[in-house]
């Protein structure tokens, strides 16, 4: 119902079986269409949810439990950015 009262916001058309792409932020669940910057998306839960699916199709030598402080904080900066 979140997702729906969003769409009535920005005048979306909706019908029976409507799909919405959202991502959940730092505030709550957004459409896609409403989130301006990276910065407001909530990065750890959208890891959890890649690592999850790496774990299901048996990739779990490309899991990494935590992410990269340069995804989680845009203002740090790898050593490269500097070079």
């Amino acid at each position: 119902m979140q997702l729906a009262r969003e769409a009535l916001k920005i005048n979306m058309a909706l019908a029976p079986g409507t799909q919405f792409s959202f991502y959940k932020t730092n505030v709550g669940y957004k459409l896609m269409e409403q989130v301006e910057h990276i910065d407001e998306i909530d990065i750890k839960y959208h890891w959890d949810i890649i690592n999850n699916l790496l774990k299901k199709f048996g990739l779990t030598h490309h899991i990494r439990k935590k992410a990269p402080i340069t995804v989680k904080d845009r203002k740090q900066r790898m050593l490269l950015d500097f070079i």
